[in-house]
């Protein structure tokens, strides 16, 4: 993994700027969280499928979807991420997919991280 230098500058009023960014972000916008998905392969038992859980969640909240071998693999991982979201709304989790909608995606060495917004 390749460190950068963060400038003096930003060193100095980083306290203050962390403080005040996370005030705003508190009071105004949308809230903002993550999905992240991975690939688990065959065993001998179970076929291959697309694991997506909420990332930082205290409860390991999670879904796991047959492997769709008729989409890409950006539409296989959405479609994990889809099912979890589904799958909170049932079970009256914060999220409800009637106001929660994917903005976001990037791919990470697992699978793909989502960012769901929800409004206020």
């Amino acid at each position: 993994m390749a460190r950068i230098k963060v400038p003096a500058s930003f060193e100095a009023n980083a306290v203050e700027l962390a403080a005040e960014l996370a005030a705003e972000l508190t009071a105004t916008g949308p809230v903002l969280c993550g999905i992240l998905t991975r690939y688990v392969g065959p065993t001998d038992t179970r076929g291959a499928r697309i694991v997506a859980e909420l990332a930082g969640a205290k409860d390991r909240l999670s879904v796991a979807v047959s492997y769709p071998y008729e989409l890409d693999e950006l539409g296989r991982h959405t479609l994990a991420a889809l099912a979890l979201a589904t799958a909170m709304n049932r079970h009256e989790a914060p999220l409800s997919i009637d106001t929660a909608r994917i903005v976001g995606a990037c791919a990470t060495h697992e699978g793909y991280a989502f960012t769901i917004a929800t409004a206020r």
